[in-house]
């Protein structure tokens, strides 16, 4: 997912706003119809992409690279004569108005191949897997390293869980639920039951009641209640802006800044 901020003219703030929201992988956390005097405001939302109008920061060099510290820039701009200048500035991308859907498809996709060649780029350097240790009896003397996209999803039985791994093996670990919870949600797994933690990226269908996780023999799993909310919330944030339900869509709230 990709945040996006936008300090612009009310036209171009307008235009952007529906193709922000229209792409899949976009999200608004925040726009300004004037640039502020300071950065704190934009910067506490940790955009990935801050949208500027050209003539806001016309000439101010150490303003336009202080954003560059901590986000990537796109101009925006009402001439062709100007992405030049947006380049000098070393400006990820320039978009001229009034620009397309396909434009700023364009730029979006171009932004995004970046971010995986740099994501690939570093993983492949630590050479590091996202592993995580369990407890495979009641006293801890023994231990196994698991591997996270090897795993499936977790289900409570008893005092103790189970991990389903995706070549159908299963390992009793001696961990709470919680533990398992709080241990695994910076690797993508969501609590979506009082009974079962899943990981997200297994996920290769889903409705308003129900996630189906593996691909050749899906495995379905209820959504509970108490969880459900939590759930969709999360499931947009990772980029699933439409679910198709017979319930009220969840609306993500956007922020103005001014």
């Amino acid at each position: 997912m990709t945040d996006c901020f936008v300090v612009a003219e009310s036209s171009s703030v307008e235009l952007l706003r529906d193709y922000i929201d229209t792409f899949l992988g976009t999200t608004l956390v925040g726009y300004s119809y004037v640039m502020p005097e300071n950065l704190n405001g934009i910067l506490a939302f940790k955009p990935d992409i801050i949208f500027i109008e050209s003539s806001f920061v016309q000439g101010d060099d150490a303003f336009i690279s202080r954003i560059r510290q901590v986000s990537n820039v796109i101009f925006i701009s009402k001439n062709k004569d100007e992405a030049y200048d947006a380049f000098e500035y070393l400006a990820f991308d320039c978009l001229v108005m009034p620009f397309t859907f396909s434009r700023f498809e364009k730029s979006i996709n171009k932004f995004d191949h970046w971010r995986r060649l740099i994501q690939l780029r570093l993983s492949q350097k630590s050479g590091i897997e996202n592993t995580f240790l369990i407890k495979t009896d009641s006293k801890g003397l023994k231990k196994v390293v698991v591997k996270c996209d090897e795993l499936l999803y977790i289900s409570a039985l008893q005092n103790y869980v189970v991990l389903k791994m995706t070549n159908g093996e299963q390992l009793v670990c001696y961990h709470t639920m919680k533990e398992m919870e709080c241990s695994l949600a910076e690797f993508n797994f969501i609590r979506i039951h009082k009974s079962y933690l899943i990981s997200s990226s297994k996920i290769s269908s889903l409705d308003s009641r129900s996630i189906w996780l593996g691909e050749r023999e899906p495995v379905k799993i209820s959504i509970g209640n108490t969880y459900k909310t939590s759930f969709f919330e999360k499931m947009k944030l990772n980029g699933i802006k439409t679910i198709m339900t017979q319930e009220k869509s969840i609306k993500l709230s956007k922020n103005v800044y001014a």
